[in-house]
């Protein structure tokens, strides 16, 4: 299944449910301004789905099998383009399906699901060794910038006071660069330090 969400500058808008993708594409190709576009990089490809809300009317009905959903310029609050993203969410009608193959957000990252627990394990285990390592050398450690566009970090702190000090973000390098070897991984912070 497809959620259609149309999103203008962080604000989000569900507007409908698809069975297939290509049905999706099919019913938003109606919107006055609909385009879509790719665009490459040597290993990568991109596709991108937007229009202009100045382009549509004061109030219009997009159909699909008999369905009609209401559109309207009113539903968004300036003039920048709208993107529109599919979410593909997952059905639960069928039973044993095993664990659901999509993504989780995990602070600001999308992580897939499949290594969803090995990925939370690893950080979470990090961050346990730096603040360890770092409250043996006299620092006072914690989390901080949760929810932030860049996600969570690790601040720093003599334990006599003063400023706190940004060590790392939390994020996927942090996860996938820490070493399991003990010598390796203090070297590894003192780079940071």
């Amino acid at each position: 299944m497809y959620l259609l969400v149309l999103i203008q500058n962080n604000d989000e808008t569900p507007l409908a449910l698809f069975e297939r993708i290509d049905d999706g594409r099919k019913f938003v190709q109606s919107i006055p301004g609909y385009r879509r576009w790719e665009e490459v990089s040597d290993d990568a490809r991109w596709e991108y789905e937007a229009f202009s809300p100045a382009g549509l009317p004061d109030y219009m009905e997009l159909s699909c099998n008999g369905n009609r959903v209401p559109i309207t310029k009113f539903m968004f609050r300036d003039e920048d383009d709208v993107e529109i993203i599919w979410r593909e969410i997952p059905s639960l009608d069928q039973p044993g399906q095993g664990l659901v193959d999509s993504q989780t957000l995990v602070d600001a990252y999308v992580v897939g699901n499949h290594e969803l627990k090995a990925y939370i394990t690893k950080r979470e285990d990090t961050y346990r060794r730096v603040k360890t390592l770092l409250e043996k050398r006299g620092y006072r450690v914690d989390r901080s910038f949760h929810g932030s566009q860049d996600g969570e970090a690790i601040v720093y702190q003599n334990n006599e006071g003063g400023d706190w000090h940004f060590l790392m973000h939390m994020d996927p390098s942090f996860v996938d660069e820490a070493p399991a070897e003990e010598e390796a991984f203090e070297k590894w912070l003192d780079a940071s330090l």
